[in-house]
């Protein structure tokens, strides 16, 4: 946050810690969003997220007329920009950016823009760039250099057969009563397990099916995510007490 009674311009502190210029400032009000004023925590205590990949352990804010600020490093403008956004009620709930531009990079370049964690977010969008060798791969913002395509996400029919897969191979356990799937950062993709009871023979059972036949399909088929599974044992209560509010159910 900015503790100065004053707003500050992001590019300001960008430059006055050497941080690259394409590096965003997101606020949040239910869903993230990318913003060029930090401004003053005195106002309303407002807080943002910036994602420090150069691991610095403090970050100088220059007092607006005050500290002299450097000449950022300004990068060619990119030819092409194609904004997709999600709402949600009509109200944006997340949005991403594609493009090409003559300076960037196949890999990671200063063009690309980590993705704040997706986990508050009601929708989320990311970009994922196979070709990064950091373990967080989830952006905001991708740019490719001219003449090569532009990054390729999954389509919701890819996606719809690979959640009808798995939830196939989970019910065919009898004790599984419910199955909910959300989709979260980086591409993970959560399932829910719903059963009766708290049955060790039951949960051995799930967890040996799981591990015999969607781990075989993952490594046959190269699906473009990852699976994390989790058990909940009803026991009496309601079913949307044991699973996240966003999560999908997913009937047999």
């Amino acid at each position: 946050s900015n503790p100065f009674e004053v707003d500050v311009l992001w590019k300001d502190v960008l430059a006055f810690n050497g941080i690259p210029e394409t590096t965003s400032l997101h606020r949040w009000n239910g869903s993230f969003s990318m913003t060029d004023a930090f401004t003053s925590a005195a106002t309303n205590g407002e807080a943002f997220y910036y994602f420090n990949d150069q691991g610095l352990s403090q970050l100088k804010i220059p007092y607006p007329g005050i500290a002299t600020v450097p000449q950022p490093t300004v990068l060619p403008r990119p030819s092409q920009v194609l904004t997709l956004s999600v709402y949600r009620e009509g109200i944006l709930a997340s949005s991403v950016r594609v493009g090409k531009a003559s300076a960037a990079e196949a890999g990671r370049d200063a063009y690309d823009q980590f993705a704040p964690p997706g986990h508050f977010e009601a929708a989320s969008l990311r970009l994922v760039n196979e070709r990064f060798t950091t373990p967080k791969n989830a952006l905001a913002s991708e740019f490719r250099p001219e003449g090569e395509e532009l990054v390729r996400s999954m389509s919701s029919q890819e996606s719809d057969g690979w959640l009808s897969k798995i939830k196939q191979e989970v019910y065919v356990d009898p004790s599984v009563e419910d199955v909910f799937v959300s989709i979260g950062d980086d591409f993970l993709v959560d399932y829910w397990i719903v059963i009766p009871r708290r049955d060790p023979a039951s949960i051995r059972s799930i967890i040996a099916r799981q591990h015999e036949h969607i781990i075989n399909l993952f490594s046959t088929e190269h699906p473009p995510f990852k699976v994390d599974f989790h058990i909940c044992y009803r026991e009496g209560r309601e079913v949307r007490d044991l699973v996240p509010d966003a999560a999908i159910h997913l009937p047999k």
